[in-house]
This record gives structure tokens, sequence and C-alpha cells, in this order.
């Protein structure tokens, strides 16, 4: 990781968090549960072979500094809402992303 990156990775998740994180709760099916904080996102994806329809997506950005590895089936507690990780989408040095389901 360069310089430059690790400036980012210490200075960006507070911002983040205070200005569009949300307090969750991570509990995988075998452990125990990890305070946290999650971005969540509402979108519409592509859906078929030839992308002839969108599916609506709720997907989150998980911290990788308080959840190293998700487990798909895990449950993301936040407020009143249970989500659960249906697919793990993407990684980088910050952040997961994962896809949820309401619970």
């Amino acid at each position: 990781m360069s310089y430059v990156d690790t400036i980012i990775a210490a200075a960006l998740p507070a911002p983040l968090r205070a200005n569009f994180g949300d307090d969750a709760t991570y509990t995988p099916p075998a452990g125990a549960a990890v305070s946290t904080w999650i971005i969540l996102t509402k979108s519409s994806d592509l859906v078929s072979e030839y992308g002839e329809t969108f599916e609506p997506r709720q997907t989150a950005l998980l911290p990788k500094s308080d959840v190293a590895a998700p487990v798909i089936g895990a449950a993301l507690a936040v407020g009143t809402a249970t989500y659960r990780i249906d697919q793990i989408i993407a990684r980088d040095d910050l952040f997961h992303t994962v896809a949820l389901s309401v619970s």
C-alpha cells in the first residue's frame, strides 16, 4: 500500500461513518456478535443473460476494520431492521460490499 493509500485508509472511515453510516451489529451464523457500522445502498441491477429486467437490490459497505471476513448467512441488525448477507460482491482495502435481504 502506498503512502497516499495509507493516509486515505486512516482518514476516510471517520467522515464516511459520520455522514453516511448507520450503527449495526454483525452476527455470524456461529460466533459472537460484533458492533460495527455500515453504509446501506438501495439500487437496481440488470438481471438475466441479456439484461432485459431490473431487480431491486440492497447492498451495504461493511468496514474491514470491524469485520475481517463476512460470512454468507450472517445477520446485520440496523435499528429495528435485520438483514441477511446473501452475497459478497466486492472487497477493497477498506470495505466489503455485501448484498442483503430482509430477514
